[in-house]
C-alpha cells in the first residue's frame, strides 16, 4: 500500500467514526 492510500483509508475510517458519534 502507498502512503496516500493509507491516508485516504484513515480519513474515511475517521469520518465513519465521527458520523457514528454524531448520530449517538
Amino acid at each position: 500500500m502507498t502512503i496516500v492510500h493509507l491516508g485516504v483509508h484513515y480519513v474515511l475510517r475517521a469520518t465513519r467514526s465521527g458520523k457514528l458519534i454524531l448520530t449517538k
